[in-house]
């Protein structure tokens, strides 16, 4: 048995890597439009209250994504 990885997802869809981690824009955005990331998979600070920060703007923006397209 074993388990995906947070990323798994992003690099089957495709998205682009630096190192370990995929290539975000302000809005955490991957270079696979419409494919967002957060928290632990993004690098950086690894709490539990940045990956919620993360989550929610990362959910926010992705509803304006939608919206828009």
């Amino acid at each position: 048995m074993g388990s995906a990885s947070a990323i798994d997802l992003a690099r089957k869809a495709g998205a682009q890597f630096e190192g370990s981690l995929p290539v975000l824009d302000k809005d955490f955005m991957t270079t696979v439009p419409g494919l967002y990331a957060a928290g632990d998979c993004t690098g950086g600070t690894l709490q539990v209250a940045v990956a919620v920060s993360e989550g929610a703007l990362a959910g926010l923006a992705a509803v304006k994504y939608l919206r828009e397209h």
